[in-house]
């Protein structure tokens, strides 16, 4: 995908199709009625190559935006979360968390106990046909000490 910004529109080309898009956070499907995927990678963290523990994981959003329709794929939306340890060449499984469904405007979104690493990635996956607004994400983290070994 290339951006640009011309015509007073915010425009995504696709080199594989062709097409050429107009983003607009309230879109939930491109021209073809095919459903957009939302990716949001955070740069990899690290410390001097040192063990970093990860707490907790927390996306602020704005919940509580599923379309309220119990037959479709977004009354409870969901995000994804991604985790690479490899500076993100690779990423594992997802792990789902809810965002709330329609007026659940209380509703958090963070996953516990994330693991340790040493060049960590995290990644955010988003698919359901609603409007998505990612404010800010927040990590609690514990930076390992530092092994013995040859200087």
């Amino acid at each position: 995908m290339y951006h640009c910004f011309a015509f007073k529109k915010h425009l995504m080309a696709d080199y594989l199709s062709g097409y050429v898009y107009e983003m607009n956070d309230t879109y939930t499907s491109d021209v073809n009625g095919d459903v957009m995927r939302r990716v949001r990678r955070a740069p990899a963290l690290g410390s001097q190559n040192r063990l970093i523990s990860y707490g907790k994981f927390e996306l602020y959003l704005m919940p509580g935006n599923g379309d309220g329709d119990p037959t479709s794929q977004g009354y409870d939306p969901q995000v994804m979360l991604q985790i690479s340890n490899n500076g993100g060449r690779t990423f594992c499984a997802a792990r789902r968390c809810g965002s709330g469904q329609l007026g659940d405007y209380h509703k958090r979104v963070f996953w516990l106990m994330n693991g340790q690493s040493r060049n960590r990635v995290f990644q955010i996956v988003v698919t359901d046909p609603v409007l998505w607004f990612f404010v800010d994400a927040f990590l609690e983290w514990q930076l390992g000490d530092y092994e013995e070994g040859a200087a």
